[in-house]
């Protein structure tokens, strides 16, 4: 906490204002909350979902988990299940309680009082939840995205934390969320967030939802996408958050670019487009120079538990290992998750290296100042 402050402080002399990730759908397992509800204090089991199973022993809900398998975690102890829409290591808070939500007001000003100046909310739009029913329809994030009391709870929290401080900057992740709520979660006078994430634009290489597919990217919807959302926000006087890039997505150079003899017009192409769009553009480490994806080579080098649950799960439809592996290499969040990797003074690396992580080290063979950008 002393180097987080003493940053703190050398920031805001330096005119830097620090951003936070607040992760507030979930909580890990070995969080003491979920430490105390497995104890079984009734107090901090409410701060979870819990339900029965059905008679025949199957779990409450046929809803899947972003990360593959079921949304629901059996816990014998008390013959129920918890929620969790992420990892099962990952329990989904109970928002309808009101102590959770005075617990998330209570963090958000512990981190005003340290100097922090922006809030990264994750997949914010989940904390609300509808009705526990099976999806006919598909996987259950219709009974979970931009759910009931969502903009009542952002209000809420907006009031007794950033609200109170219009330097504070705050941006929500929407996950799989519609445009008509973000005009309210990021509008002008709405008094809930001042941007918004939202990723239409980065499932034109899906089919549908279907993420762990390979299939031609869809330009032209990928254009659709990008204009009506700026021109629809534009309309309500909605704020967007631009960005191609994340620790969740591949390399956009590898994605929507060339990474052979087009690689440097590629990426200033894609770079580009990002910075004359309406809205607040956000870098991720080593866009600024162009980094591909990582270029794995094993299944060994993968560590992303979503992308080592989807090829198990891949194989168990009877995809060949050679198929499956192929697709992990599109779509793996690992992609994104190498370290800065730039090339030497003079040099041009081969563009598949930019951005590969070593098996077994990271050699590191200059200092970063060292290094010239190729953008």
């Amino acid at each position: 906490m002393a180097d987080f402050e003493e940053l703190s402080r050398q920031a805001e002399r330096r005119g830097i204002g620090l951003m936070l990730d607040m992760v507030f759908n979930h909580t890990s397992t070995q969080h003491e909350w979920f430490q105390k509800a497995l104890a079984g204090d009734p107090k901090y089991k409410d701060y979870y979902i819990w339900k029965k199973g059905r008679p025949e022993g199957a779990p409450p809900t046929n809803w899947e988990s972003k990360f593959g398998g079921s949304a629901w975690e059996y816990v014998p102890e008390f013959d129920e299940y918890y929620l969790h829409l992420f990892d099962k290591t990952q329990a989904d808070l109970n928002w309808n309680n009101p102590e959770v939500r005075r617990e998330v007001q209570d963090v958000v000003r512990f981190w005003m009082g340290k100097g922090v100046r922006g809030f990264r909310f994750d997949v914010i739009n989940l904390i609300s939840k509808a009705s526990f029913e099976d999806d006919r329809q598909g996987d259950g994030r219709r009974f979970y995205t931009d759910g009931p009391k969502i903009h009542q709870y952002l209000k809420e929290l907006n009031q007794a934390t950033f609200g109170q401080d219009p330097g504070i900057i705050t941006v929500g992740e929407m996950s799989s969320t519609s445009m008509e709520n973000c005009f309210q979660y990021a509008g002008a006078d709405s008094h809930e967030l001042n941007m918004v994430f939202s990723f239409h634009h980065l499932k034109v290489d899906f089919m549908g939802n279907e993420k762990w597919v390979l299939v031609p990217t869809d330009f032209q919807k990928l254009k659709d996408i990008l204009f009506s959302w700026q021109q629809g926000m534009a309309e309500h006087n909605a704020w967007n958050a631009v960005f191609w890039c994340n620790h969740d997505q591949p390399r956009v150079v590898s994605r929507f670019g060339d990474e052979g003899e087009y690689w440097k017009q590629s990426a200033k192409m894609l770079a580009g487009v990002i910075h004359c769009l309406r809205g607040t553009p956000y870098l991720y480490q080593g866009e600024e120079i162009g980094m591909t994806n990582a270029g794995f080579t094993d299944l060994s080098q993968y560590r992303d538990v979503e992308s080592l649950n989807h090829f198990q799960i891949l194989r168990d439809r009877g995809m060949s290992r050679e198929s499956a592996y192929n697709i992990l290499k599109v779509h793996s969040r690992d992609n994104a998750r190498t370290p800065i990797e730039g090339p030497l003074p003079g040099q041009r690396p081969h563009p598949h290296a930019v951005g590969r992580l070593r098996k077994r080290r990271i050699h590191r063979r200059n200092s970063v100042d060292q290094r010239q950008p190729q953008l």
